[in-house]
């Protein structure tokens, strides 16, 4: 018998409260809800495979020009997007050290943060 749950239902399955959220995009309190808008997208595109180096490229291209940018990269989440602005901080367009990550030995590698900017789960 398949059974249907609601979003607070899988909640309280979890013993999880759900909380209101009067910050905005939080990751904390799990990022953002999509708008209908991207929820139909989503929708759409999740009928088809497609090489994801392609969208990669091709929406990165689509998101610069919007942005009137060099160039930009989408990545699945803020973490993930420091994580690969600090590699190519540390490594340029060297593919020696590319190749070599996470090994930094001999890499100038030292990150400063701003105290404002750090998170109690770092």
């Amino acid at each position: 018998m398949a059974t249907t749950t609601t979003a607070s239902g899988i909640y309280e399955q979890l013993g999880v409260t759900p909380v209101i959220n009067a910050r905005g995009n939080n990751t904390v309190l799990g990022g953002s809800t999509p708008s209908a808008r991207v929820r139909r997208a989503m929708q759409d595109a999740e009928r088809y495979y497609v090489d994801m180096q392609q969208l990669l490229e091709r929406s990165g291209q689509v998101i610069a020009d919007l942005l009137e940018c060099e160039a930009a990269y989408v990545t699945p989440g803020a973490a993930a997007a420091l994580a690969l602005g600090a590699a190519a901080c540390i490594t340029g367009a060297d593919s020696d050290k590319i190749a070599r990550l996470p090994d930094t030995t001999g890499m100038k590698a030292t990150i400063l943060l701003q105290t404002p900017h750090r998170y109690h789960y770092q």
